[in-house]
């Protein structure tokens, strides 16, 4: 038993200075962090075993079982971690953490099982009674645990195997054959002594798991070594940055044989690497031909050939590109390859098609603009000439108009001027009528002045109605007739024994036809009032 306990020891501090130092390489790297996590795993199950065949106390035993638990039952989980990382399948981190996560909850019930004491895997009485540790055969625990452990071996081989498919560099192929052969060795030393020969033969476990996964732990340690795997390289950032790239990205030989690029162009394309890598850059791509004038273009150039075309997916959708070429040269100045660069131009073809037809609508905007104005500029000079000619207009009818009211008023006057000279006229042939007396004259010619005295009242009359109208072409002659009726009844109807009854409607005639009706509306009235 001493001489298990110092190897223990020795894997113990093997896991715990290996993982600290690869984790110093670069602290940076996915792929170290998970190395770390996976030797710090490994480290806890060796550090448990250390105090489990040191002692002969089964309490103590129990204890460090149990601490051993949150080792071996959580690296399934933390190797599956580590190899996602390495060999970057599957390629999205999001599927890694789903596949991190399938392995570390059944791990985590495992251990809460064994912190329970709900399943041992080994009955620790029997360690300190019979110097050995038997599987419990009858428990269903054992066999959920053989599959949930073969199923997480062969899914690494698996991934190794595709890692080794997939990768072109000869390095990282040696890199992949020492790291799967070193697994294969660990499991297979792990299959025959800690499970089939206990179980076949009802024998002791050997108990020497931790010293079996040494030699995967050590495969990978001297990958590390001999091709400064965990390290820092040239090499190794190339690989980070050109992963991490959100380009197209191609690496092709002298001859346009693609061999390397990156997982934004394997995403876009659709392609893994198995089906590009070895193959013609033209098959990609929807024009081959100018495609290879403008790579045999850059061969010849120190700049940079730019090329605007459609890369082909495996789906066959076109996709349109802006693709940069350029020739790789060494130290030497000799050409060893092309490197084809560019970006998916959809969205600025997209912005350049909104870019265009917004420049159509402000043209087109433009135009109706122009033409807007055009046509207000037009009103504006139509209205500002009719606004002249308005003034004008205006300042001629004002004109007229002052003209009118003055010719008006010069009327006026004269009018006024004629009636007073009529009305005096004949107010001084009513006055001389009126100084003949019976004594001086005949009866008979008495009366005839009487009855021309009145007939002068009656055109003095319509005179007077005509100077109160309105205007001076029409006379009421409604009133004139009610004038000379009053006027005569005044004269000839002394006893007041005489009645008129008038049913006259509202006339206005003009002074040519008034006048003569007066007169005869005088001699009518006249002799029907003597006679």
């Amino acid at each position: 038993m001493d001489t298990i306990v110092i190897i223990t020891i020795i894997v113990f501090l093997f896991y715990l200075e290996l993982g600290i130092y690869v984790l110093l390489k670069n602290i940076y790297s996915k792929v170290n962090r998970a190395f770390f996590l996976l030797c710090i795993g490994l480290a806890v199950w060796s550090f448990s075993l250390i105090f489990m065949f040191s002692s002969e106390n089964v309490e103590v035993i129990t204890f460090w079982k149990k601490f051993g638990a949150l080792g071996w039952c959580l690296v399934p989980a933390l190797v599956l971690n580590f190899i996602s990382h390495l060999t970057n399948l599957p390629q999205k981190d999001k599927f890694k953490r789903i596949l991190f996560y399938v392995y570390l909850i059944p791990g985590i019930l495992f251990v809460y099982l064994i912190f329970a004491e709900h399943w041992f895997l080994y009955d620790v009485s029997i360690l300190v009674d019979d110097a050995g540790l038997y599987f419990y055969n009858e428990s269903v625990y054992l066999n959920v645990f053989l599959v949930f452990l073969y199923s997480f071996v062969f899914l690494v081989l698996f991934m190794l195997f595709q890692w080794w498919r997939n990768i072109e560099d000869k390095i990282e192929k040696l890199q992949c054959i020492i790291i799967l052969g070193s697994l294969i060795i660990s499991f297979v030393w792990i299959t025959v002594f800690e499970i089939l020969l206990p179980l076949a033969f009802d024998i002791p476990m050997l108990f020497t798991t931790h010293i079996g996964t040494f030699a995967f732990i050590g495969g990978i340690a001297f990958s590390m070594i001999k091709f400064r795997l965990f390290v820092v390289t040239p090499s190794f950032i190339a690989d980070e940055v050109t992963d991490e790239l959100k380009e197209i990205l191609f690496f092709t030989d002298i001859d346009a044989n693609v061999l390397k690029t990156n997982y934004y162009t394997q995403k876009l394309t659709g392609y893994n690497t198995s089906e590009i890598y070895g193959k013609p850059i033209q098959i990609l791509f929807e024009e081959r031909k100018l495609l290879e004038q403008k790579i045999y273009l850059a061969l010849t150039k120190t700049d940079p050939v730019s090329l605007e075309t459609d890369i082909q997916t495996s789906k066959g959708e076109l996709i349109p590109v802006k693709l940069f070429i350029l020739n790789i040269k060494d130290e030497f100045g000799d050409i060893l390859g092309i490197a084809v660069h560019g970006y998916d131009h959809r969205e600025g073809l997209k912005m350049k098609e909104e870019i265009e037809a917004r420049k159509l609508t402000e043209q087109k905007l433009k135009n109706k603009g122009d033409i807007l104005q055009r046509l207000v500029r037009e009103r504006k000079n139509e209205l500002e000439k009719s606004y002249k000619d308005l003034q004008v207009k205006i300042a001629n009818r004002m004109r007229i108009e002052e003209q009118i009211k003055a010719d008006i008023s010069e009327k006026e006057v004269l009018i006024n001027e004629i009636h007073n000279r009529v009305i005096s006229n004949m107010n001084m042939i009513i006055s001389l009528v009126n100084t003949q007396t019976p004594h001086n004259l005949s009866l008979k010619a008495f009366r005839k002045l009487q009855e021309f005295n009145q007939r002068v009242r009656s055109m003095l009359l319509v005179h007077d109605n005509l100077y109160l109208s309105l205007n001076y072409s029409d006379v009421d002659f409604t009133r004139f007739l009610n004038s000379i009726i009053d006027d005569l009844l005044k004269r000839y109807n002394k006893n007041e024994n005489i009645t008129i009854r008038s049913n006259i409607s509202n006339a206005f005639l003009d002074i040519d036809y008034a006048i003569p009706l007066g007169l005869i509306a005088n001699e009518l009235i006249t002799n029907a009032l003597v006679h």
